[in-house]
């Protein structure tokens, strides 16, 4: 059985006897890659010399697999295989994304919680909501296999000569047409068949709702919409709280005599601490929307 360093090793040693003979010169190399909430991964990178821009293959949990009994060979296999389905598409302009006018619509923004990302927060342009931060990326291609992004730096944004409001009135405008809003009826329905309605938002029918985006990638970020959150508030009434299920969706709860906040925020943390892997946290908070305010807002 090969620890840890010496399964990263042989990964990076043995991955090019598995891949085509185009990646022959590939440089293969293993980083430490800092991602939500603090959480460090090893990226291995196989890039060709031709190429500008190339996947991180996230090796913890293959070695978790290995550990529990799965053959390095399969592995590799499977790396092998991901690796060659995550080429960059086909006329993919690495150039464009310095370039404000070309990227301008596939810039997004998703929310982080502030206090746990300090270090990532460093060198990027956010803005706070409460006790999170909005981050801003470009979507460069989605598909079938997953979506290839670029986080946006401080030193991209100076690139664009635009201000941070502007970026980000810019991934709003983006986001804004992309909510999902529908009750948990309907998302347990989803689970079991694949029957859920197709409009875009559902009439209110229970005391519980879920906000996420089309993609149900990053969707918490619908949060920063404001047209989206009016939207909510006209289904089911304007006094809601906000529960943070995940960086992926929010929990949408109208008022009601005899709900105590308390009671939410420990629901909130429940689920976080026995539900949820590290980097997708984002709050133990409950909040409230500030419907004249449009602002997010932490609940008392």
């Amino acid at each position: 059985m090969l620890n840890y360093e010496e399964f990263k090793d042989a990964v990076a040693s043995q991955i090019k006897d598995y891949l085509p003979a185009e990646y022959a010169n590939s440089d293969v190399t293993i980083h430490s890659v800092l991602k939500n909430n603090a959480t460090r991964l090893d990226g291995l990178s196989i890039k060709k010399p031709e190429s500008n821009i190339c996947p991180n293959i996230y090796l913890n949990q293959y070695y978790t697999d290995y550990e529990d009994g799965r053959d390095i060979d399969d592995i590799l296999s499977e790396i092998a295989r991901i690796r060659q389905t995550s080429e960059a598409p086909a006329g993919l302009d690495v150039s464009a994304i310095t370039d404000i006018y070309r990227i301008k619509e596939k810039i997004s923004a998703k929310l982080i919680n502030t206090e746990q990302n300090k270090e990532y927060l460093e060198d990027k342009p956010h803005t706070d909501i409460a006790d999170l931060s909005a981050v801003y990326y470009i979507d460069l291609s989605s598909d079938s296999l997953g979506n290839m992004t670029t986080v946006i730096t401080d030193s991209l944004l100076a690139q664009y000569d635009i201000t941070l409001e502007k970026l980000h009135e810019i991934a709003v405008q983006n986001m804004g047409s992309k909510a999902r809003f529908c009750s948990m009826l309907e998302v347990l329905s989803e689970l079991m068949s694949d029957s859920l309605p197709q409009d875009e938002f559902c009439p209110a029918d229970n005391m519980m709702f879920v906000l996420t985006n089309e993609s149900k990638l990053n969707g918490a970020a619908m949060l920063l919409c404001p047209e989206t959150m009016d939207k909510v508030a006209e289904l089911v009434g304007s006094s809601y709280y906000i529960l943070p299920s995940s960086i992926h969706e929010t929990l949408v709860v109208p008022f009601s005599d005899g709900m105590n906040v308390d009671d939410l925020k420990n629901m909130v943390h429940e689920v976080n601490s026995t539900q949820l892997s590290a980097d997708e946290i984002l709050s133990d908070n409950v909040y409230i929307y500030d419907y004249d305010k449009h602002l997010i807002v932490a609940a008392a």
